[in-house]
């Protein structure tokens, strides 16, 4: 297995920190962040495509965070948990589901794709991420 891309986790916490508006529950933003991923990803690649990269994403963070699995994938690859399911213990803890299952799709985006499309993809919702690559990301890119 290789190691973690440390640059998309950044990548991943600046685009949560962003979107939190103050909430402590960061698997709210982190479900904000991929709602709006989620829009431009249907232009770009369909239903089929979303939903297929979104469920190998949830399955490569199940690896890492116990409950992924109580999110629920529409057919449109949109994510939702059962009506009046609580988030599941450790969900939002330091491992944060909602920011691995992020990270995990971006990844799987920079593999297909590679880093600087996925950037700039990014870049079409969030114009000002302080980051100019994914892959070699520097100090001063943060």
């Amino acid at each position: 297995m290789p190691p973690p891309n440390t640059a998309t986790h950044e990548l991943v916490r600046w685009l949560i920190a962003r979107e939190s508006k103050g909430e402590t529950v960061r698997a709210q933003a982190a479900f904000r962040v991929y709602g709006k991923l989620h829009q431009l990803l249907l232009v770009m690649i369909g239903a089929r495509g979303v939903r297929s990269l979104i469920l190998r994403a949830l399955t490569l963070a199940m690896r890492d965070v116990p409950g992924v699995e109580i999110v629920d994938v529409r057919d449109d690859g949109s994510l939702e948990f059962p009506e009046g399911t609580e988030l599941p213990e450790g969900f939002d803890k330091a491992t944060n589901g909602g920011e691995l299952i992020l990270k995990e799709l971006l990844d799987l985006l920079i593999t297909f794709v590679g880093d600087t499309l996925t950037l700039h993809l990014v870049r079409d919702i969030w114009p000002d991420a302080p980051f100019r690559s994914i892959g070699s990301m520097t100090e001063e890119d943060q």
